[in-house]
């Protein structure tokens, strides 16, 4: 069984990278939608929702993620980042996703499951540091990735 497994052991210090550029592109085309879409059409969304401060809200969230999203798909100022996408998400969920439940039969208005999915791989993130070829690493402001490939 070990042999079987031993080309997936070698791949496993790519994991942290994987998951910091998969939640980069989602949450930076997130944020890009939002301000291509209009900041006001988001902003009365919130607004709709009783969410407070919602001029604030919505300029900030959507540059939370799509600068937030650059800097994970780089991994640049990655742990910061996966913080700060993460409070953006607790946020949503407080706010706006809660009352659908964890998943929404509400038309097509997600529950939370997307957002706790997106802020379990964000801890993930936060916790194993950017991985491998990420400008943190390159500018010695993170070691590699953790997870180190058994000896064969």
């Amino acid at each position: 069984m070990q042999s079987i497994l031993r080309p997936l052991n070698r791949l496993a210090p790519w994991a942290p990278t994987l998951l910091r550029v998969v939640l980069g592109v989602i949450m930076a085309y997130h944020g890009f939608k939002k301000f291509d879409n209009g900041i006001e059409g988001f902003e009365a969304m919130l607004k709709g929702l009783d969410v407070p401060l919602p001029e604030l809200a919505a300029p900030l969230t959507a540059g939370v993620e799509l600068v937030g999203g650059i800097l994970l798909i780089v991994g640049l100022a990655t742990r910061i980042s996966a913080a700060a996408i993460f409070l953006v998400l607790v946020g949503a969920v407080w706010l706006v996703t809660f009352d659908l439940g964890l998943i929404s039969e509400i038309g097509e208005m997600p529950g939370m499951e997307r957002d706790f999915s997106i802020m379990v791989g964000l801890a993930a993130v936060f916790l194993l540091g950017p991985g491998r070829l990420s400008v943190d690493e390159m500018l010695g402001l993170e070691e590699d990735s953790p997870i180190e490939a058994p000896v064969a």
